[in-house]
């Protein structure tokens, strides 16, 4: 086929139809035009139909609905790497900002797993700090111990790298 039928045939095609025929072969790929940029549903669109004609071979990065980045599988919690794409799919660092993985316990890589409110990375359970809700301090306010500061888990969990500064914090103006 000559490269501007091939040009102008692509061109008539939806962009999700455009980016499939693309990934096709390299020298099909040099034929048409460029891929046109995707908003979020056809880029979503794109990647439930790439995932379901490549079964049989393995796929090596996942697509994150929310941040819309092909992303390594061991950056996906493991009920969202087997989740089909079908269904929105987020990734660990997408969960953690929205708080879907604030308050429970998820597997990564087999391992239970938690998601820590400071550096917002999974953690494994053993690593988790053993913190009460809330934790109150006296402060002195200009000379005066009358001041209380309350510091508030609000729901979150922390590793004991993370807490230790807030920990220390706390027995130096315990009251």
């Amino acid at each position: 086929m000559l490269p501007e039928i091939m040009r102008i045939t692509t061109d008539l095609l939806d962009p999700v139809d455009h980016c499939m025929l693309k990934l096709v072969s390299k020298a099909i790929s040099a034929l048409t035009s460029p891929a046109p940029t995707l908003d979020k549903t056809e880029w979503i669109r794109f990647n439930k139909l790439y995932e379901a004609k490549s079964k049989g071979s393995r796929i090596l990065s996942l697509a994150c609905s929310r941040c819309t980045q092909h992303l390594d599988a061991g950056l996906f919690a493991d009920s969202q790497a087997t989740k089909k794409c079908a269904t929105p799919r987020i990734c660990l660092a997408c969960g953690i900002k929205t708080g879907k993985y604030s308050r429970r316990t998820f597997l990564m890589h087999g391992e239970k797993c938690f998601a820590c409110a400071g550096c917002r990375k999974a953690k494994k359970v053993d690593q988790e700090d053993e913190t009460d809700d809330v934790v109150r301090m006296a402060v002195s306010n200009g000379g005066m111990t009358g001041a209380h500061v309350t510091i508030g888990t609000r729901g979150k969990r922390w590793c004991k790298r993370c807490w230790m500064p807030i920990k220390n914090y706390q027995s130096a103006f315990w009251y």
